[in-house]
C-alpha cells in the first residue's frame, strides 16, 4: 500500500476517538447521548456495522427492532440482524475467548446445605438445561450439549467458543478499572492525545496481560477447611 493510504487508514482508525470527527463512536452525529440503548440504536438504525455482544443481545434487538418501527423510526433490515463471532487475528491458530457468566454457589453458613447442593445439581442437570435451551437460549455450561446447539443457526457462533473459552483469572476487578480509568484520563487530559494514543493502550494492555499471567487460567480454589 501507498505511505498516503496507510496514513488515511490510521486517520480514519484514529478518528473514531477523536470526539471532534463525525467519525467519533459515541458523538450526537450516531445517537444521541441520552439515549438508553446507545450503542443498540446506533446500530439498529444503521450508523455503526457491528457491535459486540453477550447472547441475549440477539432478542433484546429483536423487541427493540419492533418497537422502534413503532415509533416510526429508521431501522434496518431484521434480516441484518445476524451473530458472528469475535475476530480472531490472522497469525494465530489458537483462537482466543473469554467467558462470562454467573455461578450458583452454596453459603457456608447455611442449615441446609444439602438441599442448596441438590437444587444446583438438579439445575445443571442434562434434562433441566435441555428444557431451558427449549425455551429460551442460552449457551450451555455442560459439554455434552455443545454438538446440540451448534446446529443452531441463529447462536451457533456462541456455541462454537465453548469448547475453547476460559475464565478470567480471578482478581480484583477494582484493578481492571482502575488501569483503564487511568489511561482514559491520560488521554483525555492530553491536548495532543492521538500521538499518545497507542501508547497508552499498549501500557494498559501490559498492565493487565501482568496480572492475566501471573494467575493461572481457570484455576481451582480449594473449599475451606473447617
Amino acid at each position: 500500500a501507498k505511505s498516503s493510504d496507510v496514513e488515511k487508514v490510521v486517520k480514519n482508525q484514529l478518528a473514531y476517538g477523536d470526539y471532534r470527527s463525525p467519525l467519533y463512536a459515541v458523538n450526537e452525529n450516531i445517537v444521541d447521548a441520552e439515549s438508553a440503548d446507545k450503542e443498540v440504536q446506533a446500530f439498529l438504525t444503521g450508523k455503526t456495522s457491528m457491535i459486540f455482544g453477550y447472547s441475549h443481545l440477539y432478542k433484546d434487538m429483536l423487541n427493540l427492532h419492533r418497537a422502534y418501527q413503532r415509533s416510526a423510526k429508521d431501522v434496518i433490515d431484521v434480516s441484518d440482524i445476524q451473530i458472528a463471532q469475535v475476530p480472531q487475528q490472522s497469525n494465530t491458530d489458537t483462537p482466543v475467548a473469554y467467558a462470562n457468566y454467573f455461578t450458583e454457589v452454596v453459603s457456608k453458613n447455611t442449615k441446609n446445605s444439602f438441599e442448596a447442593w441438590a437444587l444446583i445439581s438438579n439445575m445443571v442437570s442434562k434434562n433441566s438445561l435441555e428444557m431451558l435451551y427449549d425455551k429460551n437460549f442460552k449457551p450451555t455450561s455442560r459439554r455434552d450439549l455443545i454438538p446440540e446447539q451448534r446446529q443452531n443457526r441463529i447462536y451457533f457462533p456462541f456455541v462454537n467458543q465453548l469448547g475453547f473459552a476460559k475464565s478470567m483469572p480471578i482478581a480484583d476487578d477494582k484493578k481492571y478499572r482502575e488501569i483503564f480509568a487511568s489511561q482514559l484520563t491520560q488521554l483525555l487530559e492530553t491536548e495532543n492525545y492521538q500521538v499518545i494514543t497507542r501508547k497508552a493502550l499498549s501500557d494498559a494492555q501490559a498492565q493487565i496481560n501482568s496480572i492475566l499471567t501471573s494467575k493461572p487460567l481457570n484455576q481451582v480454589i480449594p473449599a475451606p477447611k473447617k
